[in-house]
């Protein structure tokens, strides 16, 4: 049995684009180290998170973003951040928008490590 060219020059294009299509559709995010929000005790935890909701509102995240129901849906919103990021990766992200994705209409929003970290614990750890 011998396979027509036009066959054989059609699958190779098709397996060309599958494997083309694999590669360099994935959204390769960079190497982060392992960020884990330390575990606190159930007193700090709560003082963390209510200041991380304070911090959310008075730092403007709300004109952009929703985060369980508060907040305008311009961009993304936050709710199933913890299942899609981790908190080393947001923490890079609000530190420096650009560097993560140039030309993002996100700016650096000026706070703390101790801020930055308070409204890890309200995305991440908030029930």
């Amino acid at each position: 049995m011998k396979l027509n060219p036009i066959f054989l020059g059609g699958l190779f294009l098709v397996l060309c684009l599958f494997i083309g299509f694999s590669v360099f559709s994935r959204k390769e995010q960079p190497a982060y180290g392992k960020l884990t929000l330390p575990k606190l005790d159930l007193k700090t935890l709560n003082f963390r998170i209510e200041e991380g909701r304070a911090l959310f509102q008075t730092k403007g995240c709300v004109n952009c973003h929703t985060f369980k129901g508060i907040g305008k849906p311009v961009a993304a919103s936050l709710s199933m951040l913890r299942n899609s990021t981790t908190p080393d990766f947001s923490k890079a992200w609000i530190e420096n928008p650009q560097k993560m994705r140039p030309g993002v209409r996100m700016e650096k929003i000026n706070m703390t490590q101790e801020e930055l970290l308070s409204l890890l614990y309200y995305l991440y750890e908030s029930n």
